[in-house]
């Protein structure tokens, strides 16, 4: 093979990736309620598909809240809730944790108060550590709650929250 014809199939090799669009790529803003609304990544070569939240004030200024949402969003007036993943303390992994934001922002997160609550209400202790290593397995609605359900060892501990306690807890 020739040496012009092997630098060219290297050429071609190199730049098929872009040519081909492996980059990660964005969607349009997709409203929620109240100005949140989701933009999905669609991933690439090294970036895994996921959901941003993002905040879209009333002067169109779109503010990111949050890049790696993993559950649906809970919206009222100007405060959402949501589970969404971070990389863990001890580093190496993504973690669960669920947060709480009043727009346009910060999120805040939320997981051990709320952990906290539910251990309380069900009468388990949380001993030797229990509330940073507690795992967020579920949020879901229940009416007009949100219920976070934590695996911790030896049990499940759910926690029921209203919209006034998440506010609350925002406030602290």
């Amino acid at each position: 093979m020739s040496k012009s014809l092997t630098r060219t199939t290297l050429i071609c090799i190199s730049l098929l990736p872009s040519l081909l669009g492996c980059g990660q790529s964005k969607s349009e803003f997709r409203p929620l309620a109240n100005g949140f609304g989701y933009v999905i990544v669609r991933g690439g070569i090294d970036v895994a598909p996921g959901k941003e939240l993002h905040y879209r004030g009333p002067d169109g200024h779109d503010v990111l809240i949050w890049d790696n949402v993993s559950s649906h969003v809970m919206v009222t007036n100007d405060m959402a809730v949501f589970a969404g993943e971070r990389l863990a303390p001890e580093g190496g992994h993504l973690q669960t944790r669920l947060f709480a934001v009043r727009a346009p922002g910060p999120a805040i997160d939320i997981t051990v108060p709320v952990l906290k609550v539910g251990a309380r209400a069900s009468q388990v202790n949380l001993t030797g550590g229990y509330p940073e290593i507690a795992g967020l397995a579920d949020f879901i609605t229940k009416s007009n709650e949100m219920v976070a359900v934590y695996q911790v060892p030896g049990a499940n501990v759910y926690a029921n929250l209203t919209w006034d306690e998440v506010a609350e807890l925002l406030r602290q």
